[in-house]
């Protein structure tokens, strides 16, 4: 009795702890934006005619965001999208006409290639005038990047730094005008959280949102039969695609018919990094992509004997269109690597990271290094020994079926502790 008393006032101090953290979080966002918004209704940076070109480089791109100059980006898509869904128009119409239809003109001759999950996330921001969403959008994913950080381990400090550094330079600058951080973020809770049915079931709909690859991440809980954790994510996620519905009725077979055939024709752009469009430019077919990426994510998987951060990797790797931008879904792996791996290990990490940092912002050469950059994380991946973050041990280990793959998982000292169980019994089940 006393023992439940005493976790009764720790829950309830952890509560308020966290109400506190996060009222000051979501002040001090308002603060900054509202600083942003008025310096860039001031100031009209040297950058803003090319900024979000080659010649503007990082900076030019993450201040052409962040003081919410107008112009075209990948953000553009979806707030067009879900200004359609409030004002009774098709969210999946071309959208070089409903830029025009909403004041942005830019002549983008496909509909959006994100599925309808992730509109319910961007229609808050509809509240505001683009460009001032803009800027609402492009600080709060540089703070997804911190809190992506932040949730696999770094401490506050390096986790701030890391966000700063992505936001100002290639890709990352390009990339907090898009979903893509919400991935990361969504993976890094799904790890970090694995044992915890709330936190991990948001994790998994935070990553599948945007992009439907980030269900791979069900697999682990699939697997483990982990229910309660596919119950919450398939809760949010059916909300996610049922609000949507709520607006426009047809919005699914719309984003079937014209969504996906704008990802199509995306893909076959020549600037796609993909690996599927590179065996296509040597002239194979796409089996071969498929295999090679099926080898690797085994090879992970029983080298690493878990299967969280191999289909992180994955999902990168299997992307039909894939810019140098995409990378950022490696963001929670490259810090667990960091933080747990050996010296090669980290030097791994920072050959990767430069080379995704020194890539110009296009051309072709970005479309060389995309798969370089994902083979050196591979293999960084192969070389680490390190425990994932988290628990160290699953409250039931005796009802872990002994034939899933990564059902332990390495400590700092190298002695295998439990990782993944199934919600059945004891207190993992309550």
């Amino acid at each position: 009795m006393r023992w439940e008393a005493a976790r009764v006032r720790w829950d309830a101090a952890r509560l308020r702890r966290a109400a506190v953290v996060g009222a000051a979080v979501v002040g001090g966002y308002v603060v900054l934006l509202v600083v942003l918004l008025s310096v860039g209704a001031r100031v009209t940076p040297p950058e803003s005619a090319t900024a979000l070109t080659p010649a503007g480089g990082g900076i030019g791109a993450a201040a052409h965001q962040l003081l919410g100059r107008p112009g075209g980006t990948d953000f553009l898509v979806d707030y067009v999208s879900a200004k359609a869904l409030r004002t009774d128009d098709d969210a999946y119409a071309i959208t070089a006409d409903l830029t025009e239809r909403f004041g942005e003109p830019w002549p983008v001759s496909t509909a959006n290639p994100h599925p309808p999950t992730l509109l319910p996330l961007v229609l808050p921001f509809t509240a505001l005038r683009y460009t001032w969403a803009l800027s609402a959008w492009a600080l709060a994913m540089i703070g997804v990047y911190a809190a992506t950080a932040r949730v696999v381990g770094a401490t506050w400090l390096a986790s701030v730094g890391i966000a700063f550094g992505l936001a100002v330079t290639f890709p990352g600058a390009f990339a907090i005008g898009n979903p893509l951080p919400l991935i990361g973020l969504g993976a890094a809770i799904a790890i970090r959280y694995r044992h915890d049915p709330a936190l991990a079931g948001i994790g998994l709909a935070l990553a599948a949102a945007p992009k439907l690859s980030g269900l791979l991440l069900v697999v682990p809980f699939l697997l483990a039969w982990r229910w309660r954790t596919l119950l919450v994510a398939g809760g949010i996620l059916g909300f996610l695609a049922a609000v949507p519905v709520a607006f426009q009725r047809d919005i699914w077979s719309r984003y079937l018919d014209l969504g996906v055939e704008g990802a199509r024709l995306n893909a076959d752009r020549g600037d796609n990094g993909s690996l599927f469009k590179l065996v296509e430019t040597w002239g194979l077919p796409s089996a071969v992509a498929v295999l090679a990426i099926g080898a690797a994510t085994l090879a992970l998987v029983l080298r690493r004997r878990e299967l969280f951060t191999p289909l992180v990797w994955t999902m990168v790797a299997a992307l039909p269109i894939a810019w140098m931008y995409s990378l950022v879904t490696l963001l929670p792996v490259a810090v667990i690597l960091v933080l747990r791996g050996r010296p090669v290990v980290r030097l791994l990490v920072a050959l990767a990271t430069a080379l995704m940092l020194a890539s110009p912002p296009a051309g072709q050469w970005p479309v060389t290094m995309f798969p370089v950059v994902l083979v050196v994380m591979f293999v960084a991946m192969i070389l680490d020994t390190g425990a994932l973050p988290g628990p160290a041990r699953d409250p039931d280990p005796a009802s872990i079926p002994a034939w899933i793959p990564g059902r332990w998982s390495r400590t700092p000292d190298g002695a295998a502790q439990p990782d993944l169980t199934r919600q059945t019994g004891g207190s993992a089940a309550r």
